[in-house]
């Protein structure tokens, strides 16, 4: 995620700490479910939305309206809503990039819980990101929707195999979209993959400068210290995966002077661990 929307995300994560929409439980989710519609769920499906977009939009409202409509039952509204915000929210304000990506699409998934339509959207969408990461010559942002989506849908192994298609079609390209792919690689054992991509000098270079900007903006009365636990969090799960992945593609000294440089931007008991686990080729949990 880029740190430069960090401010206006943990607004959101203030705002709205609960995303749900008739969530069910584990239980619940995985016993077997007839499918048998009935004449409520038919007619909630039947919904059609009348709400169009004010002459000056403000995203943030509309996704709090979004929520609203989604919570008081007016589902088609809450999804044109979703679809206006993922679709139109940058043109209007770019700061609004990790909201989209996180937890817009969160609220939007959990409405396709309850609603069909928006499953069937959020699934078109997906499938138009994926159709663009695959042909547009610059396929950051595309690959980037792609991802997203396919993390709050569960569907991550589409992300692995669009990845594994693009370094074929153009290696440099593909190095480029590495910090978006690298969790979804590592959660399917992709390690020799990830290792064609590890570059640690400018690696950690992009960690350490987005650790101490961070920390410098935690140090703002508006944020405190739920930023500066975001700011170590992140820089250990970078550089301890990273490590990882070195260890397990037999560049261990790389590894070793990772860590060695790493610790000494962050000297702390608890991030020495994690470095120590990470040089014996444990790969940290997914984070975050």
């Amino acid at each position: 995620m880029r740190y430069t929307f960090l401010p206006l995300l943990l607004t959101f994560a203030t705002t709205f700490p609960a995303m749900a929409v008739g969530q069910e439980s584990a239980a619940e989710a995985k016993e077997p479910k007839t499918q048998v519609e009935s004449p409520k769920a038919k007619k909630v499906a039947e919904q059609e939305s009348t709400w169009t977009p004010p002459a000056s939009p403000d995203p943030f409202q509309i996704f709090h309206q979004a929520r609203r409509d989604a919570g008081a039952g007016r589902y088609a509204d809450a999804l044109a809503k979703h679809v206006w915000f993922h679709e139109h929210a940058l043109e209007v304000d770019e700061s609004y990039y990790g909201v989209r990506l996180s937890y817009a699409l969160e609220a939007w998934s959990e409405l396709a819980k309850v609603y069909p339509p928006a499953k069937q959207k959020l699934l078109e969408t997906r499938d138009q990101a994926k159709a663009d990461a695959l042909t547009q010559g610059d396929p950051f942002n595309a690959f980037s929707d792609l991802q997203s989506i396919n993390e709050v849908l569960g569907q991550s192994a589409i992300t692995v195999d669009v990845f594994k298609v693009l370094v074929k079609k153009s290696r440099p390209k593909a190095r480029k979209l590495f910090s978006i792919a690298k969790n979804d690689l590592m959660a399917k054992k992709e390690y020799e993959l990830c290792g064609e991509f590890l570059d640690p000098e400018t690696d950690f270079a992009g960690f350490k400068r987005n650790y101490e900007e961070t920390v410098r903006l935690a140090a703002e009365p508006d944020f405190g210290d739920n930023l500066a636990e975001f700011a170590r969090k992140s820089f250990t799960y970078e550089v301890t995966s990273t490590v990882a992945l070195l260890v397990l593609n037999d560049r261990k000294q790389e590894a070793s002077e990772l860590a060695d440089k790493a610790s000494k931007v962050l000297d702390t008991a608890e991030f020495k661990r994690s470095l120590d686990e990470a040089l014996e080729g444990k790969v940290p949990p997914p984070w975050p």
